[in-house]
Parts: C-alpha cells; sequence; structure tokens
C-alpha cells in the first residue's frame, strides 16, 4: 500500500469515506504504527487527521494522535488539535495531558502577531479549566493578559478583554465548585464515621 498511488480523502469531496478510512486506519495503529503514519500522510488532509486523532484517542493512543497532529501544515490545526487531545488525556488521568496543553501554547509563542494566538491562547485556557488545570490555567491567563495590554486597536482590545473576564468566571465558577465539592465530600465522611 505504501507503494500505490492511493487516492487523497479531503473534506470537500464525500465525507463518509474519509471517516471511515480514519476510523479503521486508527484500528491499524496497534498493528504498524509506522506504516499507518506513513499511510495517513497520503491518503488524509488534515480535516480527516483531526478524525484520525479522535479515534486514536479512543483507544488511548495518543501519542500517535500527536504525532500526526504535529505533522499537520496548520499551525491553528495543530493547537485545536493539541489542545482536544489533552482534554481526552486529562478524561483519561493521562499524566501527559499537561505536557500536551504546553506543545499547544508553544506554538503560539511563535514569533507571529502576538495577538493573532489571543483566541487559540484562550480557548486552550478554558479548556485547562475544563480538565481541572487550574495552575496552569491561571499563567495562561496571565499570559493572555500581558499580550492584551499591548493591543492598541481599541475594539480587538474590547474583544480581548470580554473574553479574559470569560475565562476568569470560568476559572472562579471552576474554583467555586471544587471547594464546595471538598466540603461536601468532607461532610458525607464525617458523618459516615
Amino acid at each position: 500500500l505504501q507503494q500505490k498511488q492511493l487516492p487523497r480523502y479531503q473534506m470537500k469531496y464525500v465525507y463518509w469515506q474519509g471517516d471511515y478510512v480514519a476510523y479503521f486506519l486508527a484500528r491499524l495503529f496497534e498493528t504498524s504504527n509506522n506504516i499507518c503514519f506513513s499511510l495517513q500522510e497520503k491518503i488524509l488532509d488534515d480535516n480527516y487527521r483531526r478524525n484520525l486523532c479522535k479515534y486514536l484517542c479512543e483507544l488511548n493512543n495518543f501519542s500517535s494522535a500527536i504525532n500526526i497532529t504535529l505533522s499537520c501544515n496548520s499551525d491553528i490545526q495543530k493547537i485545536r488539535f493539541l489542545t482536544g487531545i489533552a482534554k481526552e488525556q486529562a478524561n483519561m488521568e493521562d499524566e501527559e495531558a499537561k505536557a500536551t496543553f504546553e506543545q499547544a501554547l508553544e506554538i503560539t509563542r511563535k514569533p507571529f502577531h502576538k495577538t493573532f494566538w489571543l483566541s487559540e491562547i484562550i480557548m486552550i485556557g478554558k479548556a485547562q479549566v475544563e480538565a481541572g488545570y487550574i495552575e496552569e490555567a491561571k499563567v495562561t491567563l496571565n499570559e493572555v493578559y500581558k499580550i492584551a495590554q499591548t493591543i492598541t486597536n481599541q475594539s480587538e482590545q474590547e474583544y480581548i478583554l470580554k473574553e479574559l473576564e470569560n475565562l476568569q468566571v470560568l476559572l472562579q465558577s471552576h474554583e467555586n465548585y471544587t471547594q464546595l465539592k471538598i466540603g461536601i465530600d468532607k461532610i458525607f465522611s464525617i458523618q459516615k464515621n
């Protein structure tokens, strides 16, 4: 298969075919990681790679999902895919979730105009809160705030500050929920004794 001319599945054509290819290819990764990695590069565009990563995460094959993500052409796709993978890792209590979030953030630190990445950094911060990584989310929030202070366009600055405010509310509600849950758990443990 690696030697043959194969069709390239692109999102703009028939959606279900590329999705089936991604689904079955994910199951073959257990057999031969290298061959499957080579095949996915030949036959899937970045959009179907997202599906492949999703299926690999369902199979707890996070390292392959990350490698595929890093081979994508678009940095925005990489950021979004890595954030999704990190959320799945956190759901599965995989210790590498924090490192995957950090990989996504590292892409945003490339030497482009910083404000270009703010929406993506905020998305990562929200995902960190949802995954329960509160301290990391606070650092991300700080990073966004520092960049937002450098924005000179008034409407852009207002938009970013509104997004920051939403992230702070999410962060505070998560912290309050966590404190409430700890308090409830203590009450129940006292009652059981």
